[in-house]
């Protein structure tokens, strides 16, 4: 089910959704739903250490866990935004075009409006460019880090806790 919506939006974000370079901020329910998809397998993957109650501390059950779920949940967030990031490179090479076409028929006069004017296109070409293709912030970014790392330190507690009862309980 998670696949099928970030496939959703892929095909959403390329073909339905009108892109604003000057407003990227309606573009972040993409990186929400592609990060909502890796929280879910990361928080499975948290969840894992259970399965190791009944028995002893086996390291291939969490190496199978593993290597089924990073795959899955570093493909959600990339196939929910592929779509819209076609767009915003779509949509920002056309914005380029159109800057630079501006720019090279603009006149290079030194008064005081001509300059101005070739001055405001240069900057608005400087920002288009600058603006990021994925539709993600670094918040989301740091946020999707901290996802990941929360699922391998569950394990290491799991394990220390473990180790310790195993102690109490034999001595």
């Amino acid at each position: 089910m998670l696949v099928h919506n970030a496939w959703l939006f892929c095909v959403l974000g390329e073909r339905y959704t009108r892109v604003d370079l000057y407003r990227p901020q309606t573009l972040r329910p993409y990186a929400q739903a592609g990060i909502l998809g890796l929280l879910v397998i990361m928080g499975g993957l948290a969840l894992t250490p259970l399965q190791a109650l009944d028995t002893e501390f086996r390291a291939e059950q969490y190496m199978w866990a593993f290597a089924v779920s990073l795959p899955v949940a570093i493909a959600l967030p990339v196939l929910a935004m592929r779509g819209v990031r076609r767009s915003i490179i779509a949509t920002r090479r056309a914005e380029l075009a159109s800057l630079d076409e501006a720019i090279a028929s603009a006149s290079r006069d030194l008064d005081q409006p001509s300059t101005h004017r070739l001055n405001a296109l240069l900057d608005r070409r400087a920002y288009v460019t600058d603006q990021p293709s994925w539709p993600m912030d670094l918040r989301t970014v740091s946020r999707a880090a901290f996802y990941v790392v929360i699922p391998p330190l569950a394990w290491v507690g799991a394990a220390l806790v473990e180790r310790a009862v195993d102690t109490l309980i034999s001595t």
